[in-house]
Order: C-alpha cells, then structure tokens, then sequence
C-alpha cells in the first residue's frame, strides 16, 4: 500500500518514521561514542563524521517524511481515544516533524558556519567555503541544536511510551498502524 489510508500508514511513512527512527538513535551512539574516547584518538573525526553525515540525511528524509505526510491523510484515530489524547498526540507529532528538521539543520549550520565542510560517508564533501564564517552566529546554532536535542529526545520518548500504552494498555491499533 503505498498511501496512507484511514486504517494504516502506507509503505512510505513507515519506511521514513522507521529510518529516521534508526538514524536518531544512532546519532545518540555516534556522540557518546565520541564524548568516551581519550582526546587525541583518530576514532573521534570518524565519529563526528559519520554524526554529521547521518545529520545531513535526517534532515532530508525529515523533509520528505514532512511532504509525504502533508500529501496524505493521517489514519483515523481509535475511537476510543479522547480528544484530549488526540489532540496531545497531533502537538507531539507537529513537534516531532519539526526539529526532526530543525535539530540536523541547526548542527549543519553550525559547523558551516565554522567552517567545517562534512564529509558525506567518505563519498564526497558538502563544501563549508560558501559560507560566511560567523562565530557568533554557529554558537547561537550550537546552542539550538543543543535544545533540540534535548528536547526532541524528550518527546522520542514522551512518543514510544504514548505507543506502548496504546498496545498494552488500552489495546488498540495505533502501534500496528506504523509496524
């Protein structure tokens, strides 16, 4: 299926929410990897590398992921649920799409602006020279990206456990319709 339908996501969200899932997640790992290593160790730049690279492709499948959702309906809420609960679930998700964008771009143009180029996986270089050096402008982005992060890992976990009581406690479909 590759729409959503009031039933279920279709293909291409669940393929989009299950990267992006995976990619996030891995960028938690990439940066406590890096923040354990003894200072000095080569495995630092690949850990930042493979952070930035994997930024640079959340942020565009989090743009894809936002246009698919925009041109599709949004499966039907159990009818069981309040609206209350509804509405909570549609802030969280509105929130969700938004620094899944805002939080790799805010770290793109921080290092941008500082002048580091990314190393896209050993495949190519997207370029820092067009960009104006500003260190006033890449700490605001680091600051930024630092909310973010805390944030969005908020609600990451604010979303499985909204998940989780849906399957277990009031039974319902909502986990089903993303698996």
């Amino acid at each position: 299926m590759l729409k959503n339908t009031a039933s279920s996501y279709g293909w291409p969200m669940k393929l989009l929410h299950w990267l992006i899932a995976i990619l996030v997640t891995m960028q938690f790992f990439y940066i406590l990897a890096k923040n354990n290593l003894p200072e000095g160790d080569p495995n630092i730049g690949q850990m930042m590398m493979l952070h930035k690279a994997s930024g640079f492709v959340i942020f565009w499948l989090g743009i894809l992921f936002v246009l698919w959702r925009l041109a599709n309906r949004k499966p039907d809420w159990p009818a069981t649920m309040s609206s209350w609960q509804q509405h909570l679930a549609n802030i969280t998700h509105a929130l969700l799409y938004i620094l899944i964008i805002l939080m790799p771009l805010s770290g793109i143009l921080m290092g941008m602006l500082k002048g580091f180029s990314i190393n896209f996986f050993n495949l190519g270089t997207i370029c820092a020279t067009r960009f104006p050096q500003s260190e006033a402008l890449a700490d605001y982005f680091h600051t930024l990206h630092l909310y973010t992060v805390w944030l969005l890992g908020t609600l990451i976990i604010l979303h499985i456990i909204g998940a989780l009581v849906h399957k277990f406690f009031y039974k319902d479909d909502v986990l089903k319709k993303m698996l």
